[in-house]
């Protein structure tokens, strides 16, 4: 299964019907936006995620931290708000969501993946 996604609402034309974010009033409020990006992708993909294992950690710091697959596939196109699209990606990996980036062509008009998860 996939769900396509924009990043943000109203930044871009997107062949898209709904997004990860409506609107981001601060783009230096990291913590803000994390809370925001987390929340919807929960409301979006919550039921797909779900533990697999336990092991270490990404940062190798926990010898016990849960690992995370998801069922679904997140097929994301950009708006440019690159602190948005990176809490995008940092959620993804920390909860084993298949992502593929979609970003805008000028000269062609079109979008064109990009695989990062």
């Amino acid at each position: 299964m996939k769900i396509v996604l924009g990043l943000v609402e109203g930044r871009h034309e997107m062949p898209v019907e709904d997004y990860v974010l409506h609107s981001v009033e601060d783009v230096t409020d990291i913590q803000g936006i994390r809370k925001a990006v987390c929340a919807s992708l929960v409301d979006k993909l919550g039921t797909d995620i779900r533990v697999t294992e336990y092991g270490p950690s990404l940062n190798g710091i926990e010898e016990d931290a849960a690992h995370y697959e998801c069922s679904t596939e997140l097929h994301l196109y950009i708006t440019g708000l690159t602190v948005v699209a990176l809490e995008v990606v940092r959620f993804c990996a920390m909860n084993g969501i298949p992502l593929v980036a979609y970003h805008y062509n000028c000269e062609s008009g079109s979008y064109y993946p990009q695989r990062i998860i």
